[in-house]
């Protein structure tokens, strides 16, 4: 018989709403508006328009990883990406934001998205575009 047990989920959903507290907690404003599963995974919003959209990847039971191609990568920008399709205003009023377990390599996109003195987009945005050659 299968083993059909969510507890690997239900950890995932118990890290959304204590770093959602987390983050409430250290926020100095305290007009703060955070929603847990409304607008993103966790999200900072401003009369009911998303100001930070947070994605919260959580592992437990295997080591994630942030290359080019993973699966956590990709499911973050589909999620932002529908987000942006029904609010195309959101790519200039909202800052998006992947918190992980995982760890992003150097000279991936994700680690040229951090923000750090080596950011560069544009070298990001090849990379994954690279992934997903359309012929």
């Amino acid at each position: 018989m299968v083993n059909h047990q969510a507890s690997e989920q239900m950890i995932g959903y118990l890290y959304q709403v204590r770093y959602a507290l987390n983050l409430l907690l250290k926020n100095d404003d305290e007009q703060a508006q955070i929603s847990i599963e409304k607008f993103d995974d966790v999200a900072f919003s401003e009369d009911d328009i998303p100001k930070l959209l947070i994605q919260l990847k959580h592992h437990v039971k295997h080591q994630g990883d942030l290359t080019n191609a993973s699966t956590d990568m990709w499911r973050t920008l589909k999620v932002w990406i529908d987000a942006m399709k029904k609010s195309p205003n959101l790519i200039e009023t909202t800052n998006f934001m992947i918190i992980t377990t995982a760890f992003a390599p150097e000279d991936t996109a994700a680690y040229y998205l951090k923000d750090h003195e080596d950011r560069n987009s544009q070298e990001a945005y090849q990379l994954l575009k690279s992934v997903c050659v359309c012929n």
